[in-house]
C-alpha cells in the first residue's frame, strides 16, 4: 500500500515542504512486512514439548526442570483451570517472581484463558481496582494474597490447590489469533493502573520476530530479571519456549540481589540479558568483577523501558565486543516492544542511541500539531499502528488515545516525541505530558498529584521529576500545617505502588503557576531543589 493510501485512512496530511526524499526515507522505515504465517501459542508449545522433551526448560535456584517436567506442571494448571472456567476467561495472577509464576502463566495461556499479572507489591486498593476493572474468573495467588482476598468475593487459587498428577492427557485448548492472550497494566492518570489487552497475533508475531532478530535458539538461556508485570517480561516467560531455549529463574526474595544473579548466570549458562538499563548498571556498580565475567558470556543484551546511556553501552561493548546490544522500545499499548536499534561503538561515541526502526507490520508516524506527517529532522508526536497495537484499555477509559479506521485497524498516540532521522531511523526525544519512566515503569505525575490532593490538609500540589533519568520525584504541597513525611508517605502508599511514591516532600506557601494556568515546575525546582 502506498504511503498516501495509508495516511488517507487516518486523515493525515503531508506537512508543507515534504519532499520525495522524506517520503523515501519514511517508506523505508515503515516498509517492512512479514511474510511468515503464524499460529497461536499452543501449537508451537505442543511441538516443542516433544522436540525438546529432555532439554532444560527452566533453571531454578533449587533445581532444574526439563521441558517434559516443567510442562507437565503447566499442563496440570491448565487442566485445573479448564474444568472450572470457560475458554477466554481472565485469570489474574498475584504472586512474586519465580518458577511458580511461570508455571501459572503458561498454564493459564495453554488453557485458552487470559493471563493477567498484577504486582504483588501493589496496595490492596490498587489490586481491588484492577480486579474490579477486568472482572477475572479467578485469581492465582500466593498464600499472603489468598489471606488478603479471603473476603473479596473472588475465587482464589493457590499452587497448593493444584493436583500436579492430574491432567496428564489434557489437550491444550485451541484458540484463535485474534483471541486475547494477556492483560498488562500500565500507570494511569488517576493513580490507578490501566489494563491493556494483547492478542495472540500481536504477541506471537513479536516473539517470533524477536527470536529471529536475536538469533535465539535451543542453546540459549535468558535471565528472567524483568518485573513480571512489565511488558518486557513476556519475552522471558513465553518467548524462549518458542525456540526451545531455557529460562533462568530468580525467586522473588532474591530478585534484586546481584550476588544471586552472578551465581545463576554462571550456573545456567545465561546467554541473553533482558531488562531496563538500571539493572545491569546496578550489577556493574556493585559487583564489577562478577558483572564483567557475566557480560563476557552473554550473546545478546536487550535494554528497554528507560533511557539507555551511551556511556553504559560503551562499557558493555568494551567488555564484550562480540555481544549484540539492542535498544528496544514501544509502549505497552503496542505489545512488549515494536521498535529496535542494534547499538554500536559509534552510537556510544556520538552520545546518541537511536530509538531505531519498527518491527515488521508496524508503522510509526510522526505528526505535527495539525495532524500532518512531518518530514525528516522535525520533532513531533509518535503515533503507532500495526499488528501489535491494542484496541483500547479494558474498562473503556482514555480511548481518546486510540483512533480506529474503517478497516478496524488502530492508530495509537504514544505521547512520546521524536523525529525521523535522515539516516533512516527514528530518534526518541521525550514525553508530551506529565508521564515519565522510572526504573522501567511508566508513571503519571498527575496521578500522584491527584492522590495527594485527597489528603485532608493539602490545599494544592504539584509533582516534578528531576535528576539522573528522573530518579527523584518531588511532591510540592500547600497545607495549613506541616505534615510529617512519614504520615504523607503512608497515606499515599495506600493507593500508589512503591515505584510511584515520591522521594521528597516539600511544603510550600503556595504553588506558583505559569501564564497558561499550569504549575510552574521550573520555578519550584529552581527554588527548592537546585541548591
Amino acid at each position: 500500500m502506498k504511503l498516501s493510501d495509508k495516511l488517507s485512512k487516518w486523515n493525515i496530511s503531508l506537512s508543507p515542504g515534504f519532499t520525495a526524499r522524506d517520503k523515501e526515507i519514511i517508506e523505508k522505515i515503515n516498509g517492512v512486512s512479514s511474510s511468515e504465517s503464524i499460529l497461536p501459542y499452543h501449537h508451537y508449545i505442543s511441538e516443542n514439548i516433544v522436540k525438546y522433551s529432555s532439554n532444560i526448560a527452566v533453571h531454578g535456584e533449587k533445581r532444574d526442570y526439563t521441558y517434559k517436567e516443567f510442562f507437565d506442571k503447566a499442563r496440570a494448571v491448565s487442566y485445573h483451570i479448564s474444568i472450572r472456567y470457560k475458554q477466554g476467561s481472565r485469570v489474574a495472577v498475584l504472586m512474586g517472581k519465580g518458577s511458580e509464576l511461570i508455571v501459572s502463566a503458561l498454564g493459564i495461556a495453554l488453557a485458552g484463558c487470559v493471563y493477567a499479572p498484577l504486582d504483588s507489591d501493589f496496595s490492596k486498593d490498587s489490586v481491588m481496582y484492577c480486579l474490579k476493572n477486568m472482572s477475572p474468573a479467578c485469581i492465582m495467588a500466593d498464600k499472603r494474597w489468598r489471606e488478603l482476598l479471603r473476603d473479596s468475593g473472588y475465587d482464589v487459587v493457590c499452587m497448593d490447590d493444584i493436583d500436579f498428577n492430574g491432567g496428564r492427557d489434557f489437550d491444550f485448548r485451541s484458540v484463535g489469533l485474534d483471541d486475547p492472550f494477556c492483560i498488562i497494566h500500565t500507570s494511569g492518570s488517576t493513580g490507578f493502573p490501566k489494563g491493556v489487552e494483547i492478542n495472540q497475533r500481536g504477541l506471537i508475531s513479536c516473539l517470533l520476530y524477536t527470536n529471529r532478530l536475536f538469533g535465539a535458539d535451543y542453546s540459549d538461556c535468558v535471565l528472567s530479571l524483568t518485573n513480571h508485570c512489565h511488558d518486557m517480561s513476556l519475552y522471558d516467560i513465553f518467548g524462549m519456549f518458542l525456540c526451545g531455549g531455557a529460562v533462568a529463574v530468580i525467586e522473588h526474595s532474591h530478585w534484586k540481589d546481584p550476588f544471586i544473579w552472578s551465581i545463576i548466570i554462571e550456573r545456567a549458562g545465561v546467554t541473553i540479558w533482558n531488562s531496563v538499563p538500571s539493572f545491569l548498571e546496578l550489577y556493574i556498580e556493585t559487583m564489577p568483577e562478577e558483572a564483567e565475567a557475566s557480560i563476557k558470556q552473554l550473546k545478546v543484551i536487550i535494554h528497554g523501558g528507560d533511557y539507555f546511556k551511551p556511556s553504559h553501552a560503551e562499557r558493555i561493548l568494551t567488555i564484550n565486543p562480540g555481544c549484540r546490544v539492542f535498544n528496544s522500545g514501544g509502549p505497552t499499548e503496542t505489545t512488549l516492544w515494536n521498535i529496535y536499534h542494534q547499538v554500536t561503538r559509534e552510537d556510544a561515541a556520538s552520545g546518541l542511541i537511536p530509538y531505531g526502526v519498527p518491527f515488521p507490520d508496524t508503522e510509526y508516524y510522526i505528526l505535527g500539531d495539525n495532524n500532518e506527517l512531518l518530514p525528516t529532522e522535525q520533532v513531533g508526536v509518535m503515533y503507532v499502528c500495526g499488528v501489535g497495537t491494542a484496541k483500547g484499555y479494558i474498562g473503556g477509559r482514555d480511548h481518546d488515545r486510540f483512533i480506529t479506521a474503517e478497516d478496524g485497524s488502530t492508530l495509537y498516540n504514544t505521547g512520546d516525541t521524536g523525529y525521523y532521522s535522515g539516516n533512516g531511523y527514528i530518534v526518541f526525544k521525550g514525553r508530551t505530558d506529565s508521564q515519565i519512566k522510572r526504573y522501567g515503569k511508566r508513571i503519571e505525575l498527575d496521578g500522584i498529584k491527584k492522590c495527594a490532593l485527597g489528603f485532608r490538609d493539602i490545599t494544592d500540589a504539584a509533582v516534578a521529576a528531576y535528576g539522573d533519568n528522573n530518579r527523584t520525584i518531588c511532591l510540592f504541597y500547600s497545607s495549613s500545617e506541616a505534615i510529617g513525611e512519614t504520615v504523607l508517605r503512608s497515606y499515599l502508599s495506600v493507593t500508589l505502588p512503591d515505584y510511584m511514591l515520591p522521594n521528597r516532600y516539600v511544603r510550600v506557601n503556595g504553588i506558583p503557576y505559569t501564564n497558561n494556568g499550569k504549575p510552574d515546575i521550573k520555578r519550584l525546582l529552581k527554588e527548592y531543589c537546585e541548591q
